[in-house]
C-alpha cells in the first residue's frame, strides 16, 4: 500500500465547471478558507465567483497547480473528457501527488479508465458526486459518496465537509458513480410509479394531487414524493428541479451500466420512452417528472373512466 501523500503548504485549490452545482460548491470552499484559482467555459461564471474571493482564469490550466487539488463539476461524460485530456487538460498538468476529485456524474467505466490513467501519473482521481440539488448545495447540505485511492481521502475530507455530509464507498473510484446511478434509477423508478399511478386516478376522477399529498405524509415521507408527486399531481413541471435533458442523459448512463452487465432494466425502459416522449415534445427543459404524465396517458389506452360503466366487473 502506498504511503499517503503530504498535504501541500500551499491550500490553493482549483475549480472547474461553475454551474448550478458547481458555483455554489465552490462558494462553500471560498467560504471555509480555502484559496481558489476557478476556470469555466462561461467566463462570466467565473467572474461572478471573483466577487466571492475566487482567481479568475482565462485557461484550463492555469487552475491547476503541479501536485496540488483540483475539483470538477461538470455536466457530463463529455465534458469531463474535454476538461482532463489533452495537452491543456488537467491530467497533463497535474503531475505526481497531485489529486483531481471529479464531482460529475459520470459512466462507472469512465472513472474506471481515469483511475488508471492518473495513477500512471503518479496523480490521483477520485469520485465524489453529489446526492441533491442546487438548493441544497446552497445550503451546503449535499450527500456526497467519495471513492478512490483512500490513502488520499484525508487531503479532501475537510473541503468536502463544507459541502455536505460525506460517506466513504469505498476504494475503487468507480464505486460512487455506480451508487449514484443507482440513486437516480430509484428516483426514476418512483417518478414512472406515480405517472402509472395518476392513470388510475384518472379513471376513477379522483384529484391526483389529494393523493400524492396523503402518500408523502405517511411512508413516503421524503423529498421524490413530497416535491416531484406534488409536480405531478399539479401538473406543473416547471421550473425544473431536474432538466428532462439531464434525466435523459442520466438513464443512458445506467442503460450503458446495466448492458455491461449483461442485465436488462424494465422499469427503466419505460422510463426512457417516456422521457422521449417528452423530448420529441420539446419539453427538453421541463422538469424530468414530466414523464409521469406520458406513464399515466400509456396506462390509459384506450381511455375511460369506471363511473362510464353501468357495471364494474
Amino acid at each position: 500500500m502506498t504511503s499517503p501523500l503530504p498535504v501541500l503548504a500551499s491550500n490553493t485549490i482549483g475549480f472547474v465547471g461553475l454551474g448550478k452545482m458547481g458555483f455554489p460548491i465552490a462558494q462553500h470552499l471560498l467560504t471555509a478558507g480555502f484559496h481558489m484559482r476557478a476556470y469555466d467555459l462561461d467566463p462570466q461564471r467565473a467572474a461572478s465567483l471573483a466577487q466571492f474571493g475566487a482567481e479568475q482564469r482565462e485557461q484550463l490550466q492555469e487552475v491547476v497547480e503541479p501536485g496540488g487539488i483540483v475539483f470538477s463539476m461538470v455536466p457530463d461524460d463529455v465534458a469531463l473528457i474535454h476538461i482532463v485530456e489533452g495537452k491543456d487538460g488537467i491530467l497533463a498538468h497535474l503531475g505526481p501527488g497531485g489529486v483531481h476529485v471529479s464531482m460529475s456524474t459520470i459512466a462507472p467505466s469512465l472513472a474506471e479508465q481515469f483511475e488508471h490513467r492518473y495513477a500512471q501519473r503518479g496523480a490521483t482521481y477520485l469520485s465524489a458526486p453529489v446526492l441533491g440539488r442546487p438548493n441544497l448545495a446552497q445550503a451546503g447540505q449535499l450527500t456526497v459518496l467519495l471513492s478512490g485511492q483512500p490513502t488520499v481521502w484525508e487531503r479532501v475530507r475537510l473541503m468536502l465537509s463544507h459541502v455536505g455530509s460525506i460517506h466513504e464507498v469505498g476504494d475503487r473510484a468507480e464505486i460512487a458513480c455506480v451508487l449514484k446511478l443507482l440513486n437516480n434509477f430509484l428516483i426514476i423508478s418512483a417518478l414512472e410509479a406515480m405517472g402509472e399511478a395518476s392513470g388510475i386516478l384518472e379513471c376513477y376522477r379522483i384529484d391526483s394531487r389529494q393523493f400524492f399529498t396523503i402518500v408523502a405524509d405517511g411512508i413516503f415521507d421524503c423529498p421524490v414524493y413530497q416535491e416531484y408527486g406534488n409536480m405531478i399531481g399539479t401538473g406543473t413541471f416547471e421550473p425544473a428541479l431536474f432538466p428532462t435533458m439531464l434525466g435523459m442523459k442520466d438513464v443512458l448512463l445506467i442503460e450503458a451500466m446495466a448492458e455491461r452487465l449483461g442485465l436488462h432494466l424494465p422499469t427503466l425502459q419505460l422510463a426512457k420512452q417516456h422521457l422521449r416522449d417528452a423530448m420529441d415534445a420539446g419539453w427538453h427543459q421541463m422538469d424530468w417528472s414530466i414523464l409521469a404524465a406520458f406513464a399515466s396517458k400509456d396506462v390509459r389506452q384506450p381511455t375511460f373512466h369506471l363511473s362510464d360503466k353501468k357495471e364494474v366487473e
